[in-house]
């Protein structure tokens, strides 16, 4: 997958002055993935038409499928999450065996009523990690509900020593139906 990447010198701190129609990327490559993920083409398409969400600028019906990396927050919080990654690590790097990511709402969720869990399964059911940050949730409930988050997979498992808790770290790739909202496209690109 390629990209091209343009930033604004700043972001402004009023998320939701961020409409459809703004554009923090100027240029992203969006992926045709017409046969379910094998067979890939890549094409441009510019932020700042005022398309909706799952249409295209092409002549045929063919969906858009982005791809962003987020980092999942709370992760080094508990000694559970750390066996969980510590076990998923070995399993994806060491075993070469699947690890599955999963998205959940909580909205029983004490602290936050909106709430997303990242889940893992390396092979003894799913099991909680950490969440999504909450600014990003508002963007990615609606499309919970409509079921346009078409895949959410383990971007890496990597132990840290940098951040305040060492530790294992973990992002996580999300593809949806139709394009990212730019406020997203940006905090994204701020994942490292």
């Amino acid at each position: 997958m390629l990209w091209k990447w343009e930033l604004l010198l700043e972001l402004p701190d009023d998320v939701d002055s961020f409409s459809e129609g703004s554009s923090v990327v100027s240029c992203i490559s969006e992926t045709d993935m017409s046969d379910a993920m094998s067979d890939t083409s890549i094409g441009d398409v510019n932020l700042g038409d005022d398309l909706s969400d799952n249409e295209t600028d092409d002549d045929d019906d063919t969906p858009i499928y982005h791809t962003l990396l987020f980092k999942v927050m709370g992760v080094a919080h508990t000694n559970q999450s750390q066996t969980h990654l510590t076990r998923a690590n070995i399993r994806m790097y060491e075993e070469h065996e699947e690890v599955t990511a999963h998205l959940e709402p909580e909205p029983q969720n004490e602290r936050d009523a909106d709430a997303i869990s990242v889940q893992i399964d390396y092979g003894n059911g799913r099991c909680h990690v950490g969440y999504i940050a909450r600014e990003l949730t508002k963007y990615i409930h609606p499309l919970l509900n409509d079921n346009a988050i078409t895949r959410a997979e383990i971007g890496d498992i990597m132990f840290s020593v940098k951040w305040l808790r060492y530790g294992f770290y973990m992002k996580i790739l999300i593809t949806r139906v139709g394009r990212w909202h730019p406020y997203v496209v940006y905090k994204a690109m701020c994942v490292k």
